[in-house]
């Protein structure tokens, strides 16, 4: 109802064609969403089955139900009540068609129930043969109790009816089917899967997806998702959306294994050996600092913490780089005094190259670690979403201007 309104204030000399154009299309939406909200309802459909033999062709009285040559013609009143407690309740009552001249067949009646279900049922069959004149004869009547065992198949139901022919025979079977997303004998459990975080059993029980556990699998093991590697000990951090892998006598993101890593230490000249991930995260290093890639059999990252006045892999080789690096984006910038990397970001030289770089903390990026990723996520989200605003914007204005055009252009038609 908003797009007409606004359609109609933007176009006021617009004839009442559009207005109920529009009063149409609301009308379809809103038919739409009722059919779709409806298969979100517990409850589920009954299917009927009803096999009728009655080879001498007689009523309940003995008689025939036509001439001696002809076979009675068959319609059957089908009930399905609700047991209560005290009282029963009419859920279904349907009317088959008429067969007509038939000893034996076999018929199927459907209907749907969108309300939570009883455990108990009965059912009642009313069996006629229709007259052209006069009232109709009754065959039998035939009564049941129904209790579902399980949903999706046939359960036979045991019938009470009576009639003198030994040629006459009634036997009925149900199948409940719950809705979409119900389960249970009464079709009142709902579980509708979760694309990555559950699927749902036969029975409607939750089935938590890897990595999930918890009642909803609302709960994220990140431990199982992203596993620490071996000799570690992991631990879900679940308010900041990740786990931490613990080795000894260290914490941090990854550990690679490196709980020996530093036993038998290369660094000389009083370098303290170290990891790399222990300083980031502890952001208290002093003196300069080197990478040593490949210093023991699992090829970890250790690194060599040097006294002021050395550097180089092991602390072997005088000082060079990164205080002059440090003094001149001091120089060139202004915006360091007494570091070359921002932000908790440690200032590493590789062996062979003389270029210092940064290894920055997780949420930070960027030569100098000057780039927050989080920010800069959230700017480019922001970026992204008006850029699609601006889009479909113009695209609205753009269809309501088109509306108008061909209205003016309907007007000079007519």
């Amino acid at each position: 109802m908003l797009w007409t309104i606004l359609f109609n204030r933007f176009c006021y000399n617009n004839k009442n064609y559009y207005f109920y154009y529009f009063i149409v299309i609301n009308l379809f939406l809103f038919m739409y969403i009722h059919s779709n909200t409806e298969i979100n309802l517990p409850g589920g459909r009954f299917e009927i089955e009803i096999y009728y033999i009655n080879l001498e062709s007689t009523t309940s009285s003995g008689f025939y139900c036509d001439w001696q040559l002809h076979r009675c013609d068959v319609y059957i009143i089908v009930k399905l009540y609700e047991l209560a407690d005290n009282n029963s309740r009419q859920l279904i009552r349907v009317r088959t068609e008429t067969i007509a001249d038939t000893a034996e067949f076999r018929i199927k009646v459907s209907e749907k129930i969108n309300e939570k279900l009883p455990e108990k049922y009965r059912l009642d069959l009313y069996v006629y043969d229709e007259d052209a004149l006069g009232e109709h004869d009754i065959i039998t009547i035939a009564t049941g109790l129904y209790q579902p065992e399980k949903t999706n198949v046939f359960q036979t139901i045991p019938l009470n009816y009576s009639h003198i022919s030994d040629s006459f025979s009634l036997n009925s079977s149900i199948r409940l089917t719950c809705n979409s997303n119900y389960y249970g004998n009464k079709c009142d459990i709902f579980c509708s899967p979760h694309p990555w975080a559950y699927d749902c059993d036969k029975n409607g029980r939750k089935i938590c997806l890897h990595g999930r556990h918890g009642v909803n699998c609302d709960i994220i093991d990140y431990c199982q998702i992203h596993p620490c590697p071996k000799n570690t000990r992991c631990k879900n951090l679940p308010r900041e959306h990740r786990r931490k892998c613990i080795c000894k006598n260290y914490e941090g993101p990854e550990c690679h294994s490196v709980y020996y890593s530093c036993e038998k230490s290369p660094c000389k000249n009083g370098g303290r050996c170290t990891l790399l991930r222990e300083l980031i995260e502890d952001n208290d290093a002093e003196g300069f600092i080197y990478t040593n890639q490949g210093t023991n059999d699992d090829d970890d990252e250790t690194i060599c913490i040097c006294p002021d006045n050395w550097s180089g892999p092991f602390c072997t080789q005088p000082v060079i780089d990164c205080i002059s690096e440090n003094e001149k984006y001091r120089l060139s910038t202004m915006r360091l005094t007494n570091r070359f990397c921002l932000n908790g970001g440690v200032c590493i030289i590789h062996p062979g190259n003389s270029s210092p770089r940064c290894s920055c903390p997780p949420e930070w990026d960027g030569y100098f670690c000057e780039l927050n990723k989080s920010w800069s996520a959230g700017r480019m989200f922001g970026i992204a979403f008006s850029i699609i605003f601006v889009i479909f914007l113009i695209l609205v204005i753009g269809f309501f201007v088109w509306l108008c055009y061909m209205s003016s252009v309907f007007e000079l038609t007519n």
